[in-house]
Parts: C-alpha cells; structure tokens; sequence
C-alpha cells in the first residue's frame, strides 16, 4: 500500500491528486509457470492469462488505477509478459517525499519487472478521455508509467543442454518468488533478490546449469531519466552465456572487490537443488536472506532437507557470518542452520551507544527453522560512529 500522484485534464500547470493505492501482481497459476507440466507457451487470443499482470488498485474505491498484463497483441498488451508474477513486489520512495517512485516485480520466468510510477499521469478513472479502457489503464504510450524489464536471469536451454531430448532435462527457467531487497546508497538503488522453485521444493536438477543464483547489483538509472529503454523482448541487464553485466562472485579476489565495470553486480550459484526461499533484507550493507536445499528421505516423519543463512557484504560479497565451529576464524558467507525450512531472517537492533554502536554485539540477526532450529549472529554493518539509529524496519 503506497501513494501515488495522478492529474486530472491538464498539461501545463497541473494539480495533482493524491491516489492512495495497492500494487500487487497476478499471483501463482500454474499455467503461467514455464517449469510446471500445465505451462501454457502459446501467445495467441486463447493463451491462458491467469498470473500475467501487475495491478494497481485505489483502495478507497476499488477502482482499477493502472495495470499491466499479457496480451498477444503488442498494442493491446506486453506480448513478453509471458509467465506469472507470484511475488509481491519491491515498492520504493526514492526521494522520501512521501510518494511511490519505482515497483520492481520478478516472475517466474527469471525476469525482473520495473514500474517506474514517480511522475503524475493522467488519472485512467476521473479524467475525460476517449482511449479506450484498455489501453487507458495500461498507460500504454509517452504519456503512461515507463515499464521496462531490468533483470533477465539465466535459464537452462538447449544451448545448455535442457532442451528436452534424452537424455537432457527438459528446459528449466530461474523463477522468483521473493521480492527484491533495495538498498538507496547514494544516487545509486542496489537490488538483492534470489531465484527457487518454491512451487516444487523437492526439484533438484540434473545439470549445473539449472542451479539457482543470488543477484545482487545497482540500478543505474532508477527513473529512468537518463538511459534508453530496452527493446521489446530484451532486458536492461542479462545473465545470459557471455554476457558482461554480472560476474560470478567467486572470481572476485582480494579485500572485498567490488565487480569490474562494465559489470553492475555479482552473483552466487547456488548448490544442487538450493533454493532462495526467505524474504531477504539489507542491514548496513550487509546482505541477509535464506536458503533451502531438499533431502533424500522417504520418511514423511522426517526432516525433509536443510535450511541455511547467507550473511555477506553488499558491495562485493564478502562473508560476514561467524563460523559455529570456528568463532575465532575467517567469516562466511552461508552457514548451515540444520533440518527444516529457514524463516526470514531478521534482525533486532541493539541500543545505541559510544556514538554508534560498535564494539559488543548489540544488533542480532535471528533465524528459525520449521524443525525449531535456531541461529543468531552479529550482522556487523552499523558503523563505529557518525551515524545514530532511532527506529529501523525491515521492508
């Protein structure tokens, strides 16, 4: 639930009116869902339609303010809407001003949507127009919210070999259940999100390539003022074989290095059959979020797979979590947390004192596991003076 602005019959000199709003994608179908046996590839006037769509709705009224949908027709709708959106989405006030500037959705194709809302349009539901009401609401045109693909993940293909022909696994595709984490350093958003079969937990793959990825990197043109939009069909960053705008973070060497331009993040892969599943959060740099990877067991009484805690540097993905068996050693970047699914971590922030709260071990990351497993660890991002935390919340 945000605020947005919109105008009513004007073009110079406008008043603007306050909308307060729901935005919220189309939610999980399996007919949207490219790894899911019922996934329906078409593109025509009959190609199922349920989970393609990002929505806002005024939540006063109930009216539909905007939207943006699938439709086979490039005039009628996003012909690369093409699987559905089953996380909620990423909405930030880049100014603090009070209003909605960007909304970043992920699907379940492996790609990241962005909204860019921070400009006043006209209102789809009070303003005199004679568009038709399809087009009105999806503000197709110069006039409407610039909505663009920003992330498209790697998926397993035939170039990989997933293309369905034995003995290759049929094509697999990187699906987003999570919203992504922002953090506003700077001028600069950076973005933190996972990939995982939430709707499959037991899947594990049979290729390298059809391992899920944490990504994390900045958006460098967050409203879309300075940088063209891409083509249809094309995204602005990809994770694609050769491409240069993500790096494996592995290869970054020495003290926490940052990726070499032109690359704007990095990446993790995950192990065999691990999946991102936990909301993630950003605490003074330091990137927290879960993973699950499924066991082996036939006993419905047991724990089925192991739940664990990634806790490493935003910038450069340098590990930041005590090792249990090791206290006194290096820092990690994930550490097991035993049997069961991982919840959110989150993060309980400490008094501050000495001017900043450096020293003891006053904010705590805390994560439970479905078999009542429990970890907690000193995150290790607040500074050691200039900066005095009152309130925090984790979004």
């Amino acid at each position: 639930i945000t605020r947005v602005r919109v105008k009513v019959n004007c073009t110079t000199n406008c008043i603007y009116y306050d909308r307060w709003v729901a935005i919220f994608g189309g939610g999980y179908a399996p007919e949207g869902d490219p790894n899911h046996a019922s996934y329906d590839a078409t593109s025509t006037a009959t190609t199922n339609r349920q989970g393609r769509a990002v929505f806002m709705v005024d939540i006063t009224s109930g009216e539909l303010l905007a939207m943006r949908r699938f439709d086979d027709v490039a005039t009628d709708g996003n012909t690369d809407m093409k699987y559905a959106f089953a996380a909620k989405p990423a909405v930030f006030d880049l100014n603090h001003d009070g209003y909605a500037d960007v909304a970043y959705f992920g699907d379940l194709g492996g790609d990241l949507w962005k909204w860019v809302i921070s400009d006043a349009v006209p209102d789809a539901v009070n303003n005199s127009s004679t568009v038709p009401i399809e087009h009105r609401y999806d503000s197709i045109g110069d006039t409407g919210w610039k909505f663009l693909k920003i992330l498209m993940a790697e998926n397993c293909d035939a170039t990989d070999g997933c293309d369905g022909a034995n003995p290759g696994p049929p094509p697999h595709f990187k699906s987003f259940y999570f919203p992504p984490a922002g953090a506003l350093v700077g001028s600069r958003l950076y973005l933190a999100l996972g990939s995982g079969e939430r709707a499959d937990l037991d899947y594990l793959g049979t290729v390298d390539e059809e391992n899920n990825r944490f990504y994390v990197f900045h958006d460098r043109d967050a409203l879309e003022r300075e940088l063209a939009l891409p083509t249809a069909g094309t995204a602005r960053y990809t994770d694609k074989d050769g491409d240069s705008d993500f790096v494996d973070v592995s290869t970054l060497t020495g003290s926490c290095t940052p990726p070499p331009s032109p690359a704007v993040g990095f990446y993790f892969d995950g192990a065999v059959g691990e999946k991102f599943v936990t909301d993630t959060a950003i605490f003074f740099g330091v990137v927290l979020t879960g993973s699950y990877i499924p066991g082996s067991t036939s006993n419905p009484c047991d724990a089925g797979g192991n739940s664990f805690l990634y806790g490493f540097d935003l910038f450069c993905g340098e590990g930041k979590l005590t090792d249990p068996a090791d206290p006194m050693g290096s820092k990690l970047t994930r550490i097991s947390l035993g049997d069961g699914l991982p919840n959110h971590p989150r993060v309980s922030v400490g008094p501050v004192s000495d001017g900043g709260g450096g020293g003891d071990c006053n904010d705590v990351v805390m994560v439970i596991t479905s078999e009542s497993g429990g970890y907690q660890d000193c995150p290790g991002g607040r500074p050691d003076s200039g900066l005095s935390v009152e309130t925090w919340r984790d979004e």
